[in-house]
């Protein structure tokens, strides 16, 4: 009888016995995100473009192609110089993945090609003399009048 009394303690002073008494909260990861410095769009100089995530890894292409976690590895900013359709995706530890970002680049470096012969032809002439807008500002009339004098 002292035995069964002793184990009975036991069993009361440890919680019943039947689990240990704890419970695990379940650890929520949250679904990654990413974000770009930029937009995309049409440019006429390089361009540099940061990715950020909340935490997870990002993976990229630069062909258009669907990035996965195969795809390159994004470690830090990346600088565009030719036409570029970026994607990338953002995937968490638990191989949770974000929406795909897809960001186009554009470039044109080239000057126009007629923008110096238009400026040399534009004559003004007593036709199209409305079209055009003088303004002297802070001008001196004399300085203008010697000069018309040598």
């Amino acid at each position: 009888m002292l035995a069964g009394a002793l184990i009975a303690l036991l069993l009361v002073g440890c919680g019943g016995g039947g689990g240990g008494g704890t419970t695990t909260t379940p650890v929520v990861v949250p679904n990654p995100i990413i974000s770009a410095s930029s937009s995309g769009g049409l440019f006429n100089q390089s361009q540099e473009v940061t990715l950020t995530s909340n935490g997870a890894r990002i993976y990229f292409t630069t062909d258009g192609s669907a990035p996965t976690s195969s795809s390159q590895q994004y470690t830090s900013a990346l600088t565009l110089e030719t036409n570029t359709t970026l994607r990338a995706v953002a995937i968490n530890g638990t191989g949770q993945s974000s929406n795909t970002l897809t960001l186009s680049f554009e470039f044109d470096f080239e000057a126009p090609t007629n923008f110096a012969l238009q400026a040399q032809t534009t004559v003004i002439n007593t036709i199209n003399e409305s079209a055009f807008t003088l303004t002297i500002a802070n001008g001196e009339l004399d300085a203008w009048m010697d000069c018309k004098r040598c």
